[in-house]
């Protein structure tokens, strides 16, 4: 089983490389993996199942993002959710694990989603904290409004929505993370 997990995660790895998206790259990607890992194996009680489900939901959770799409009525996490069941049909992998991937990917998405996302979901809080922690820095957000500015508003979000975005950032931002360890890490 473990060698079908690494294979659906290289997929993903290539889907990425292979999408030229410069925000949601294989840096980021890989990024959010490692987040995941650190907040999960903070906490207590998570299996061995669920996180390899994380690791898969890591990997895939933005394989459907395409800054080039931008009429796309079809909203990232749902073509990443698409993306991954026919990899995985492809490859005849089937397990709860993804059927678990794919509901972590369905509701990472917003932080108003999360009111949606039941009390005790805690692996899709996980994945919410590991991407926010990844795109909710100095050091990213100057990139990628750099990289809007530089390619004509290209994505969902564009130029100046970025720096709008970038503007009602401050340090209570650490009081919107899930869980003590995401914001040490934010800190």
């Amino acid at each position: 089983m473990k060698k079908n997990v690494e294979k659906i995660i290289q997929i993903a790895k290539e889907s990425i490389i292979l999408s030229h998206n410069f925000i949601h790259d294989i840096g980021h990607t890989v990024r959010v993996h490692d987040n995941v890992l650190k907040i999960a194996l903070n906490q207590e009680n998570i299996s061995q199942e669920k996180i390899e489900a994380l690791r898969i939901a890591a990997y895939w959770h933005d394989v459907g993002q395409n800054d080039f799409l931008k009429d796309n009525k079809i909203r990232h996490e749902q073509l990443s959710v698409k993306m991954l069941e026919i990899a995985c049909e492809k490859e005849g992998y089937k397990s709860n694990k993804i059927e678990l991937a794919k509901k972590i990917i369905l509701n990472h998405r917003n932080r108003g989603k999360m009111k949606e996302i039941e009390k005790d979901d805690i692996l899709s809080k996980i994945l919410w904290d590991a991407d926010k922690l990844d795109i909710i820095n100095n050091v990213r957000m100057f990139q990628i409004i750099d990289y809007y500015k530089e390619n004509d508003n290209l994505g969902e979000y564009g130029y100046e929505s970025s720096i709008d975005f970038w503007k009602t950032i401050d340090e209570s931002f650490e009081e919107k993370f899930n869980f003590t360890i995401s914001k040490e890490i934010f800190r």
